[in-house]
């Protein structure tokens, strides 16, 4: 068996977006049980299926996680180490490392991070692509940006796609007639676009006939919440918040139609999601999204443009048929993320 670390910090303590890909990640190469998977995080978790390592007593967690997590791994015999969110350990290990990096909005759109968390992010970017065997990027997409920013040459980045969860295939979209909505689920932060949605959704709202449900949580909700107030539009946009994933699917079957109006993402696992459930949807025109969807959405949308949101929404006919995502649906499954990791781990081995 190969032996591998993993920097498992947010595996076992982030419950979104690069959690979640932590998780999905461990799972999909616990499935071809060629691995010896190890664990380290700055602090024990409650449960675990793999071994757990962490800093001696007396250790700062922040410096053993940046500085001496490696070679603890590498003294633990571990024969491959990865770090799964944009960051690898530092030092002259003789263990390969390898890095997930899952973007660098930081430095496509710099306006939504402060100055410190820029250069902060740029530090561990720069580092984990100088110094990994292999980058895996979770798109075309962010490999590109990769290229384009830091240097990388293109056959050191590997793409592998997030898989998708399984049962939401097997979800039967059941659209409720008597009160119609289109659905956005996202954290609520500037990037996500939350507000040129709501303006536009509620410049129109009198000439559609469905509502407006705006899932989850984030900084800028109470923001998104005084403009809904404001232009009193409590009654056709509502924010539903603190949603777990059972509920969330049960409100994506019910919808009418999915929309996403962000203005870049890594990946986009959403409309994924959406696709997954076959409702129709309105998206960004960002390169992510066209990547992702294949053109198979209904529009791709100006993420500027509130005038080009409300247009589109007033001409858009959310529909109660299932939409047919299959022929991309089949890139995004656990399968598909074993394989390609078993392929990359072998290749440095």
């Amino acid at each position: 068996m190969i032996k591998i670390g993993f920097d498992a910090k947010r595996l076992l303590f982030n419950q979104t977006g690069l959690g979640n890909y932590s998780r999905q990640w461990v799972e999909a190469i616990s499935k071809s049980e060629i691995f010896d998977i190890h664990l380290y995080s700055p602090k024990l978790a409650e449960s675990s299926r793999y071994p757990i390592h962490i800093p001696k007593k007396g250790v700062a967690p922040s410096y053993w996680r940046t500085y001496q997590m490696g070679y603890q791994a590498e003294k633990d015999g571990c024969q491959i180490f990865h770090g799964l969110s944009n960051e690898i350990p530092r030092g002259k290990l003789k263990i390969p490392r390898l890095c997930t990096v899952h973007d660098v909005i930081f430095k496509e759109f710099p306006s939504f991070y402060a100055w410190g968390d820029r250069q902060f992010y740029n530090w561990k970017t720069k580092y984990a692509c100088d110094n990994s065997q292999i980058v895996i990027a979770t798109s075309e997409t962010t490999k590109a940006q990769l290229v384009k920013y830091y240097g990388i040459s293109a056959e050191k980045v590997k793409v592998v796609y997030q898989s998708i969860d399984p049962q939401l295939t097997q979800i039967n979209r059941a659209v409720d007639k008597t009160n119609p909505y289109v659905i956005y689920h996202s954290s609520f932060n500037e990037r996500k676009n939350h507000e040129v949605l709501v303006q536009a959704f509620i410049k129109v709202a009198s000439e559609v006939d469905y509502s407006l449900i705006l899932v989850g949580n984030g900084k800028s909700k109470s923001k998104i919440e005084k403009l809904i107030k404001e232009k009193q539009a409590e009654n056709r946009v509502k924010i539903l918040s603190d949603v777990q994933n059972d509920e969330l699917y049960g409100y994506l079957a019910s919808a009418s139609g999915f929309v996403y109006p962000s203005k870049q993402e890594g990946f986009g696992i959403p409309l994924l999601e959406a696709a997954a459930i076959g409702l129709p949807m309105i998206v960004s025109d960002t390169p992510i999204f066209r990547e992702i969807s294949e053109g198979l959405a209904d529009s791709y949308v100006d993420a500027d443009s509130i005038d080009s949101w409300a247009d589109t929404l007033k001409q858009w006919q959310p529909r109660e048929t299932k939409v047919d995502y299959s022929q991309i649906l089949r890139k995004y499954t656990i399968e598909s993320m074993m394989n390609s990791a078993v392929e990359i781990y072998q290749s440095v081995f």
